[in-house]
């Protein structure tokens, strides 16, 4: 994992995290046609910290969350925002994480918040209910 930080392009307090061995697998819009793509993701610095000491959760652990191919997704609607927020509840190690985050670009992923998921919400990813989230 390549770990760029500090103060730069991206402002200070953010890190960025890569992982060039990061890939998703994108479905070209009406073509059939299935490409890589590196996914970057970035955070406030400051915010992860906050998050690991009340919520016990490191952001670099909520990546695993966000790359589990059996993941739950869902926009975030219950508060309104500048921006489109996502949920995601996935695997991390041997936890279920409740993450939520917001896309800067095609390939940038920022993590917002991660947690540890409720009862209700790993019964639902267990049980692979896409339709009930």
């Amino acid at each position: 994992m390549e770990r760029k930080g500090g103060r730069g392009a991206r402002g200070p307090g953010i890190s960025l995290y890569q992982r060039s061995m990061c890939w998703k697998l994108v479905l070209a819009a009406g073509t059939g046609i299935r490409y890589k793509r590196r996914v970057q993701y970035e955070w406030d610095t400051g915010k992860a910290t906050q998050n690991l000491r009340k919520r016990g959760v490191d952001f670099v652990d909520a990546i695993a969350a966000l790359e589990d191919s059996n993941r739950l997704e869902e926009l975030d609607e219950q508060l309104v925002y500048d921006e489109e927020r996502t949920q995601v509840i996935g695997m991390a190690r041997s936890d279920v994480l409740f993450v939520i985050v917001t896309l800067r670009g095609e390939d940038t992923c920022r993590i917002i918040s991660a947690r540890k998921a409720t009862r209700h919400e790993q019964d639902r990813y267990y049980a692979g209910r896409h339709e009930t989230w």
